[in-house]
C-alpha cells in the first residue's frame, strides 16, 4: 500500500512540473536595453592641511636624548594649542629611539649615540593660519617637517555633486543614442560608478626649508580635481 501511494505521488509531482514548464511555442519577452557611460568631474580648493612635524634629538646617554626631545615636543605641542588646534586634532604618527655607531678601520664600535624621533601629524582646518602655525613649530623646536598635504573637509558632499554630473551626463548621452534610433529611453536597470582623482595636494619638504626662516611660510592650497566615472544600463521602451 505504501508502494502504491508513493508512485501516485511521484506521478502527480511529474504533472504538476509538466504544467508549470513553458512550452517550446511560448514567446518570451525580452528586455531590450543601452549601456552607457558617463562622467562628472568638479574642482574643488582645499580648505584644510595636515601637516607632519618632529622633534629628533641625539645625546651619548638614551635618557638624556629622552628628556630633551620630551621638553622640544612639548613646546611644539603648546605652540600648536596657542593656535587653537583642538587635542583630537594632534596625533602621533611615530616614535623611535635607536643607538647610532660609529666605527674605526678595524669595525669596531668606538662611539655610540642614540636618536630619539616624535613625529606628530597635524590636522590645520584654518588655512589662512597654516604658515604663521608652520614657522612656529620650527621655532618652538621642530627639527623635521615632512610636508603639508592639502586635501577638503567634506569629500564625501564634494564627490556626491561629481555622481550626479555623471549620472547626468549618461542619462543625456542615452536619450541621444536611443531616441536617434527610433526608440525611447526608460528606467534604469543598474549603474556602476568609480571614483578618482582628489588626492592631495602637496607641498614638498624642499620648498619649505627655503622658506622656514621667515616669520610665515608662504604656502598656496591650489584647487583640486574630483572625478567621477559610470556606467548605466537603461531599458529602450
Amino acid at each position: 500500500m505504501k508502494k502504491k501511494t508513493l508512485i501516485i505521488g511521484i506521478l502527480l509531482l511529474t504533472v504538476i512540473l509538466s504544467a508549470c514548464a513553458p512550452t517550446s511555442g511560448t514567446a518570451v519577452s525580452e528586455t531590450r536595453t543601452v549601456s552607457i557611460n558617463g562622467t562628472g568631474k568638479i574642482t574643488v580648493t582645499p580648505d584644510m592641511a595636515t601637516i607632519s612635524v618632529g622633534v629628533q634629538t641625539k645625546h651619548a646617554e638614551a635618557e638624556e636624548a629622552m628628556a630633551e626631545n620630551n621638553v622640544a615636543i612639548q613646546a611644539v605641542m603648546d605652540t600648536l594649542s596657542e593656535f587653537g588646534i583642538e587635542p583630537e586634532d594632534i596625533k602621533t604618527s611615530n616614535f623611535s629611539v635607536y643607538p647610532r655607531n660609529e666605527y674605526d678601520n678595524d669595525g669596531k664600535i668606538t662611539s655610540t649615540t642614540f636618536v630619539v624621533s616624535n613625529n606628530v601629524s597635524v590636522k590645520v582646518r584654518d588655512l589662512d593660519i597654516l604658515g604663521k602655525v608652520l614657522a612656529a613649530v620650527v621655532e618652538s623646536g621642530a627639527n623635521t617637517v615632512s610636508g603639508v598635504n592639502f586635501n577638503i573637509s567634506d569629500r564625501e558632499a564634494a564627490y556626491a555633486d561629481a555622481m550626479a554630473l555623471a549620472v547626468e551626463n549618461a542619462r543625456s548621452r542615452a536619450e541621444i543614442l536611443v531616441e536617434a534610433a527610433g526608440g525611447k529611453l526608460g528606467e534604469v536597470q543598474s549603474i556602476n560608478a568609480h571614483i578618482s582623482g582628489g588626492g592631495v595636494v602637496y607641498m614638498e619638504r624642499a620648498a619649505m626649508d627655503s622658506a622656514m626662516a621667515s616669520s610665515e611660510v608662504p604656502v598656496s592650497a591650489g584647487e583640486m580635481d574630483l572625478s567621477v566615472d559610470v556606467s548605466v544600463v537603461y531599458e529602450i521602451k
